[in-house]
């Protein structure tokens, strides 16, 4: 229901999509407009603390409001409260972020 609601460039949480997908389109997107002379740039936003700055309560309202699902509001409502990422590449890990 929600995979409705949702743009195909998006790519977070979904099934057959990663970041290394979005990598390759935005390389692709680069590429084909040097090809064709236009003028491409990049904006990159850090995200990291963007959720700290949302009322948990309401967005969790609004995800059971289009999902109807409550085990989705419910992990949802677990990675807003305990979130921990680190990137685990061939064996190598990064430290921990919250």
């Amino acid at each position: 229901m929600v995979e409705k609601c949702l743009i195909d460039e998006q790519a977070g949480f979904r099934r057959g999509k990663s970041c290394t997908n979005q990598i390759l389109n935005l390389t692709q997107y680069t590429e084909d407009g040097f090809e064709n002379n236009y003028h491409t740039g990049v904006v990159f936003v850090d995200l990291s603390a963007a959720y700290d700055t949302l009322d948990h309560r309401r967005l969790l309202e609004q995800l059971y409001d289009i999902s109807k699902d409550f085990r989705l509001v419910k992990m949802v409502r677990t990675l807003l409260e305990n979130r921990r990422f680190y990137v685990d590449h061939q064996d190598t890990h990064s430290q921990q972020y919250m």
